[in-house]
């Protein structure tokens, strides 16, 4: 039995984080294996903590013969890892090879292994619909950089729509998708790429203008700083938009003169591409889901008909789901957002 630590997980608000959860607990459901939710750290052998920092600080209350498995939605760089935090009897997943790759260039080094996140992909499908338009999605690019792409746009005569990473809606989302006949990514360096393989799931191609370093994004300089000191913000190994996809899901560039031919060739070509079929093979939640399940196994000696036949050792909560929940709902509120901006403005003219 899987015991599955999350805040994501009580939230009603759709996240990526949100979505990574949600579908493996879909997935566990169809086949009727045993889980449980926001449980005490010690009521199952085998344990995921997914985005809580409060159950990570209580690690060293929880009983040795729990295996314990990380998720990537916890820090954002080994630094931020406290010191008082020992993370050397766990394994810690990433989602991608290059943040590995960075993080162990950073000092990490604990046990880490690569599991890419999955998809549903019964909920994005292909489409039959006429293809008339073409998608720019952005995420934290800088606007210099939206603007020329905008403008080569608007002199190709090209209709196009814009998603903004921080403005996501799903239903708007797959009504765009449907309409469009690839899709321009503007990314800033990304681990998890949900959203790409939601867009390929839909069979619909790619064009990537690659990112080369950790700092080629639009941000604030104190959450900069937070985030990324100057050698991280310099890092430029292996430093990518988007990984694992093959040429049949997409195109890309590296630098801003060859964004020209590369419209030109997904305008002559875009339905020569076949992403679905990578995405089906590779990254679906179903295969996905066997392979995160199988790193209990392979890191731990732990089985699936062991995993099958487990009892809960004890029927504690962590904590409340419902009050989880209920202040999910006063963050993600309006009337939230509202106050925090009054309260930005008094300060801000304290100051």
């Amino acid at each position: 039995m899987l015991n599955i630590i999350s805040l994501s997980a009580n939230r009603d608000k759709i996240t990526w984080p949100w979505k990574v959860i949600k579908n493996l607990m879909k997935w566990l459901d169809l086949i009727w294996y045993p889980y449980v939710l926001n449980h005490d750290l010690n009521s199952t052998k085998r344990l995921l903590i997914h985005d809580d920092f409060f159950a990570i600080k209580k690690l060293n209350t929880v009983k040795k013969e729990t295996k314990i498995i990380l998720w990537p939605n916890l820090y954002n760089m080994p630094r931020h890892i406290p010191n008082y935090i020992n993370l050397n009897n766990y394994i810690y997943l990433f989602p991608s090879k290059w943040i590995e790759w960075m993080w162990k260039n950073f000092w990490y080094r604990w046990k880490t292994y690569v599991w890419p996140v999955w998809i549903d992909t019964n909920i994005f499908t292909s489409s039959t619909n006429k293809k008339n338009q073409v998608l720019l999605y952005i995420k934290m690019r800088k606007n210099k950089d939206i603007e020329f792409v905008k403008n080569k746009l608007k002199k190709k005569w090209i209709d196009f729509k814009i998603i903004n990473y921080w403005q996501y809606n799903e239903k708007n989302f797959k009504h765009i998708l449907k309409k469009s006949k690839y899709v321009i990514w503007l990314w800033i360096p990304e681990t998890q790429w949900i959203a790409l393989q939601e867009i390929l799931s839909t069979n619909t191609p790619i064009l990537i203008w690659e990112i080369s370093k950790l700092w080629d994004w639009n941000i604030s300089n104190e959450k900069q700083d937070y985030l990324l000191n100057n050698e991280e913000l310099n890092y430029s190994k292996w430093v990518t938009s988007a990984e694992y996809f093959d040429d049949t899901c997409w195109l890309k560039i590296k630098q801003k003169n060859e964004l020209d031919w590369a419209i030109k060739y997904m305008e002559d070509h875009y339905k020569t591409f076949n992403p679905r079929k990578y995405i089906l093979k590779n990254l679906s939640l179903e295969k996905q889901a066997k392979d995160f399940i199988e790193l209990y196994n392979i890191h731990y000696w732990l089985t699936y008909k062991e995993w099958l036949n487990e009892k809960l050792l004890n029927n504690k909560k962590l904590r409340s789901n419902k009050l989880v929940n209920l202040l999910f709902k006063i963050y993600d509120s309006k009337i939230w957002k509202n106050i925090f901006k009054f309260i930005n403005k008094i300060l801000l003219k304290s100051k």
